[in-house]
């Protein structure tokens, strides 16, 4: 306690009464001082004060119904398309068999990330069946318990009744047994029921479009080759699956983009040649964190940081970089040169020119703007000048970049626009 004290750590959440009079008895022995108590006191107390002020100005302005609508489009904005081969969706009037675990239960992380709904879960062919299309729901992963899971259906009543529709859905991903807090996946493939589901309904001459449920990398090499079409759906809350229907069907054209780099294999990650246990993990990735590590050392990737598809396409040109006070500003043109309207998210990224170690792609800013069918529309992103200097350890101290590249990319790996 007396450490932690005189290291600058002031606060300790949920208090603990063992460690408190512990720190009475170092006071009395000398091995935290009174200057260091009233430092750590001052501190505590400016904290609780500013959320008191924070609380104060907090208001509720929406009414239930109208953060519920934020809700849903807060998902429909987030939504990925990851594969689309052929333009297998959007869907237009198949008739389609739907299966898999979650259609049966809401995913989401455990722990505390596990919030309870205060709404009926709608399930994804409910959901489809509003926008008019026919469906029927068959078996197969019953429910997902860590890495195993339970089948009931992967028999060829299954099969009989794909080969009664022109589609599948195939829903997967990680439920709270899965993915949730005090421990780490040990991998990232999905279990193998799910993949063997996957594979055992792809390859019939019927289309096959995966939609995962999911809050972090999935490894889908043994797999993704099979199908026509993957969703990532994410952890989407209350709405998640409305969402979905919304972007099969081509209500909603996709416009997400990923936050996080998916591995071609966990092997790929730089951290899991670290030493770890139960309760230690060597940290030894430095700045190479993510993405950083990947295009700075050329390591293929299945999807890279910022990917997404549309049911548009976008091209980028004329880029403009200025430096006006305190920020960088770029602007460019993005075409949208496809028959439907769509959003795009744009993505600033800088490759610094230093003595020292630096990742050879550093993301600094982003935009999202919307461009309608066979138009363009000019994009603006602007960087604050502290989001331009790094800390140096030559000097020890924050320093600005002196050399750099701006670089436009739709993702880490696919830059367009160069200045």
């Amino acid at each position: 306690t007396s450490k932690s004290i005189n290291n600058e750590l002031d606060i300790e959440m949920p208090y603990h009464e063992g460690r408190a009079m512990q720190l009475r008895e170092d006071y009395a022995a000398g091995l935290v001082d009174e200057e260091a108590l009233n430092r750590a006191a001052e501190k505590v107390i400016e904290f609780a004060t500013m959320c008191g002020c924070e609380n104060e100005q907090r208001k509720i302005d929406m009414t239930p119904e109208q953060r519920e609508a934020v809700a849903a489009n807060v998902e429909r904005e987030g939504i990925v398309l990851l594969k689309n081969k052929n333009n297998a969706l959007p869907l237009t009037n198949e008739s389609l068999l739907v299966t898999g675990a979650p259609e049966r239960m809401l995913y989401a992380g455990g722990g505390s990330a596990k919030v309870p709904s205060g709404k009926k879960y709608v399930r994804l062919g409910a959901a489809l069946r509003e926008h008019g299309f026919s469906t029927s729901y068959r078996e197969t992963v019953r429910y997902v318990a860590g890495g195993v899971a339970c089948m009931s259906g992967s028999d060829p009543s299954c099969l009989t009744e794909l080969m009664g529709r022109d589609a599948a859905i195939i829903e997967v991903g990680n439920p709270e047994s899965v993915e949730g807090e005090c421990c780490d996946r040990q991998t990232i493939k999905l279990c193998r029921e799910e993949e063997e589901t996957i594979k055992y309904l792809s390859g019939r001459g019927k289309k096959v479009i995966v939609v995962i449920y999911a809050g972090a990398a999935i490894d889908m090499s043994a797999w993704i080759d099979n199908v026509d079409a993957v969703v990532w759906a994410g952890f989407g809350g209350d709405y998640v699956n409305e969402a979905v229907a919304e972007v099969l069907c081509g209500k909603t054209n996709p416009s997400g983009k990923l936050t996080e780099t998916f591995p071609m294999c966990l092997e790929d990650v730089k951290a899991m040649h670290s030493y770890r246990d139960i309760e230690n993990f060597n940290y030894e990735e430095g700045l190479d964190v993510g993405y950083r590590y990947f295009t700075t050392h050329n390591i293929p990737v299945l999807f890279p940081f910022g990917y997404g598809l549309s049911y548009s396409s976008f091209e980028y040109k004329n880029l403009v970089v200025t430096a006006e006070e305190n920020k960088l500003v770029a602007e460019f043109d993005i075409e949208n040169t496809s028959d439907i309207d769509g959003k795009e998210v744009a993505q600033l990224y800088i490759s610094p020119e230093t003595s020292e170690d630096r990742p050879t792609l550093e993301l600094k800013g982003f935009t999202k703007v919307f461009v309608k069918a066979h138009e363009t529309v000019r994009a603006r992103i602007e960087v604050d000048s502290s989001l331009l200097t790094y800390f140096s350890l030559k000097e020890n101290k924050f320093v600005k970049f002196d050399n750099f590249k701006v670089k436009i990319g739709k993702n880490a790996n696919e830059i367009v626009l160069e200045n």
